[in-house]
């Protein structure tokens, strides 16, 4: 794209630009909770408010909530209790993680000041997500915030003279420098 171009037609996708009633964002993701529901045993469903909590097969647990004229979806997964025994190297860990959200699958880092904990969450614009895209988001965040967990818990219990041994390297996860992945 050269300099100076008009970037409008970036704007029509087609997603994100829809104007959806409360009730039908609330009625959209109650099908796919629903299906998901089906194939797990139980019946979630979003509350008067558009927030439902679910578990994951990982012992992970997760809020999703619907909001805005557009309706956004946003997950929230808590990782560990915030502040923890080693709140600088939890926290310079976060950062250096969520560097382009690669390691993170698009998701970011953050406190939650109402329940005091680290989270890993992300967001979609409903008209982003479909009945098969839903459970694949949701399986894939799951699936960044158990190994993030993981790591940060064991960064978190070790000695501050192990810092060299960063949370990606503890979790098998690729540390990066320069943007580049180290192998």
């Amino acid at each position: 794209m050269a300099y100076g171009a008009p970037v409008a037609r970036f704007h029509t996708r087609g997603w994100g630009v829809t104007a959806w009633t409360i009730d039908e964002q609330h009625a959209q993701v109650n099908r796919w909770l629903r299906r998901l529901g089906e194939l797990a045993g139980f019946a979630p469903e979003l509350d008067a408010e558009g927030l439902c909590a679910i578990g994951h097969r990982s012992g992970l647990e997760c809020a999703i909530e619907v909001f805005g004229p557009h309706g956004e979806v946003v997950v929230r997964v808590p990782l560990m209790p915030w502040p923890p025994a080693r709140p600088e190297a939890v926290a310079s860990q976060c950062l250096q993680a969520h560097f382009l959200g690669i390691d993170t699958v698009g998701a970011s880092f953050a406190i939650d000041p109402a329940g005091a904990e680290l989270v890993l969450w992300k967001s979609a614009p409903l008209d982003s997500l479909d009945a098969e895209r839903f459970p694949a988001w949701l399986d894939e965040l799951f699936e960044a915030a158990l190994r993030w967990r993981d790591a940060l818990w064991q960064l978190d219990a070790s000695e501050p003279a192990c810092e060299a041994a960063s949370a990606c390297e503890l979790s098998g996860l690729p540390a990066r420098r320069a943007g580049h992945v180290v192998a």
